[in-house]
């Protein structure tokens, strides 16, 4: 069983990530399906690394029946001669062919945790479903923001290479609508895919907005998550780490709307649906 936040850049994942490390049932990991091999939230670079090997290492232990002796051996001389390339290239790989496997892999590392991944719209390359991605016995949570705000945030991103602890209030994008329309259609096809999911898997799933998160960060944002996952696990009272500060918001862009772009007009008569028209209760 895992945690699985369906979300996109740019959509406050790492700070709710954040905020599910301080429950004691979780362990936060990240984007496990990146294209680029898995990309583990982490504190240092060390972290890092000892948990992409510690992962290689736990495919090898789950996995021995399921690949032939030639992947085996390359597992081991990955690990021996600390390979870095090669064994991100061979994780990366593995976790697109045999996803459930690689998630038997996760739960190995969680060492009996859940174990909490990120599932963006580019790690699945388009998938009509999302089995093997999700399990059955999985829960999902939907971290919705925004579509023209999350955009806007992604171009800033393009143009300042910072993800973090950057202050982009005086950076401006030129706003493109045919542009902004397809990242829309992107988004809105992606969460559609992932509830077809949940809902023909019968995986439940609830969902959360950026919105609020940030509207009441620290103490009221945990609180918002710890209800939510709460229901979702059927847990009574989720247990908060002892001795463990809250994460800061630290909010990257103070500027309004029109004065993020250089275009602004453009942004006038811009229609879009937010909340996207099939989030229902049914």
């Amino acid at each position: 069983m895992a945690l699985i936040i369906a979300s996109g850049q740019r959509h406050g994942t790492n700070y709710i990530m954040t905020l599910i490390g301080k429950l004691n049932e979780f362990d936060v990991l990240g984007e496990m399906f990146h294209n680029g091999g898995p990309y583990f939230i982490a504190s240092d670079d060390s972290m890092f690394w000892r948990r992409r090997f510690e992962l290689l290492a736990c495919v090898l232990m789950n996995s021995l029946h399921a690949l032939c002796q030639d992947e085996r051996d390359l597992l081991k001389s990955y690990i021996q001669t600390l390979d870095k390339d090669k064994m991100l290239t061979f994780l990366s790989s593995f976790s697109h062919r045999k996803p459930d496997l690689y998630k038997s892999a996760l739960h190995f590392l969680c060492r009996n945790l859940e174990p909490a991944i990120k599932i963006f719209p580019e790690h699945i390359h388009g998938a009509t479903s999302l089995s093997g991605y999700i399990s059955p016995n999985d829960k999902v949570l939907f971290l919705y923001r925004d579509p023209l705000d999350a955009y806007i945030s992604f171009k800033k991103l393009e143009l300042t290479k910072q993800p973090q602890n950057y202050n982009t209030s005086s950076v401006q994008i030129q706003f493109v609508e045919d542009e902004f329309e397809a990242y829309y259609k992107g988004m809105k096809k992606y969460y559609k895919t992932v509830r077809f999911t949940c809902q023909s898997m019968k995986i439940d799933f609830t969902e959360v907005f950026y919105e609020d998160l940030t509207s009441l960060p620290g103490e009221g944002a945990l609180m918002i998550l710890k209800e939510q996952l709460s229901s979702l696990y059927e847990i009574e009272n989720l247990v908060m780490m002892k001795e463990n500060s809250l994460p800061e918001y630290k909010r990257q862009d103070f500027s309004s709307r029109p004065d993020k772009v250089l275009n602004p007009k453009e942004l006038l008569d811009l229609s879009y649906e937010y909340p996207y028209e099939f989030i229902d209760k049914d």
